[in-house]
């Protein structure tokens, strides 16, 4: 229901004004929210996954952004957050999740040729190609079946892995892409069987931000965040592991590229996550980040310093088409009383 409503808003979000929508709706701040940008085929950037958007695509929606809003950086909403100071002027934030290389090769040097500020969010156990977002083996997993013409035989040991009695290569794959945090071992077992090696594939491709490249974003003004340790799905995880994720990352951060401020944004969704884990957050004697970021789109949060972000690439809408329909579909929920997520 809800995705032929948003599919009904998109048809006709592009031909609206966004400036009459942004003030007819009263929300003065946009938060878009992105992980790479690239024209180059990679093995872990799946479409199944991710919507990466090209560079011109990219500096199109650039381009609308700067038209309707000011671009405000980290230390602006941070401060706009705390004070409760709404912005005055029609903004927006970006953003940049996984900590991933296009983000120093591709991104900054286009940022920096606008004048656009931004934060990156860094999975610090991935930082220097350390290691691999299990997702994102799933990806090069999928990449592979479907290159190569794999023997019964291989199939077949595979199916046992992942329990499935009737095989194809499509049940594989739909299989695979049920693989969670907790089950994210089965992974390493399915590498050996199709001879992929993940350790070569770090080395070969260095899909993660090098400590060079994040010290050398932070000197070009740039800010960086915490995306987690290892990317899980929060509210699957125990709220003491919750917190350990937050924590651990951040003090990596400070320890070795010297953050200014810790910030933070959940890998997946905040959806879920409890009360409880905020009021450790942003306990007032010992805070662990000065805001959060969730992905839910234009939406308020009972918690006032977890901000919530727009997705730019689940799907392969223009910026204006995307920004103007977060703002009907806000505006339609308004009356129903929907716009706000209630911590519990």
């Amino acid at each position: 229901m809800k995705k032929q409503l948003i599919n009904t808003l998109n048809s006709f979000s592009a031909f609206l004004p966004t400036a009459f929508l942004s003030s007819f709706s009263g929300q003065k701040i946009v938060m878009p929210a992105y992980h790479a940008i690239t024209n180059e085929k990679k093995a872990h950037f799946n479409p199944v996954l991710f919507k990466i958007r090209g560079i011109k695509e990219f500096k199109s929606d650039l381009d609308f952004f700067l038209k309707n809003f000011n671009a405000v950086n980290i230390n602006e909403l941070i401060d706009s957050a705390k004070n409760k100071m709404p912005f005055q002027k029609k903004s927006f934030f970006l953003s940049f999740d996984d900590g991933l290389s296009e983000c120093y090769k591709v991104i900054a040097p286009i940022l920096l040729e606008k004048g656009i500020p931004a934060t990156f969010f860094v999975n610090t156990d991935f930082v220097d190609n350390k290691n691999l977002f299990y997702r994102f083996k799933v990806s090069i997993f999928i990449d592979s079946l479907n290159k190569n013409n794999y023997s019964d035989t291989v199939l077949k040991e595979i199916s046992k892995l992942l329990s499935i009695v009737k095989y194809s290569t499509d049940s594989l794959i739909k299989t695979l892409l049920t693989v969670d945090y907790q089950s994210k071992t089965i992974l390493d077992k399915i590498a050996i069987v199709l001879n992929i090696n993940f350790d070569n594939y770090l080395k070969t491709e260095k899909p993660y931000l090098s400590s060079e490249q994040i010290n050398s974003l932070i000197d070009d003004g740039f800010s960086i965040g915490s995306h987690s340790c290892d990317h899980p799905l929060f509210h699957q995880i125990p709220i003491e592991k919750q917190v350990s994720q937050i924590e651990e990352s951040l003090k990596y951060l400070r320890r070795n590229h010297k953050i200014k401020n810790p910030v933070f944004s959940f890998p997946f969704t905040d959806h879920l996550v409890s009360k409880e884990f905020f009021t450790t957050v942003y306990d007032k004697k010992n805070p662990i980040a000065d805001i959060t970021f969730g992905c839910a789109g234009l939406k308020n949060d009972s918690i006032p310093l977890n901000l919530q972000r727009i997705a730019m690439d689940t799907s392969n809408n223009k910026a204006k088409t995307i920004i103007n329909t977060e703002y009907l579909y806000y505006l339609l929920k308004a009356p129903l009383g929907k716009n706000k997520i209630i911590r519990k």
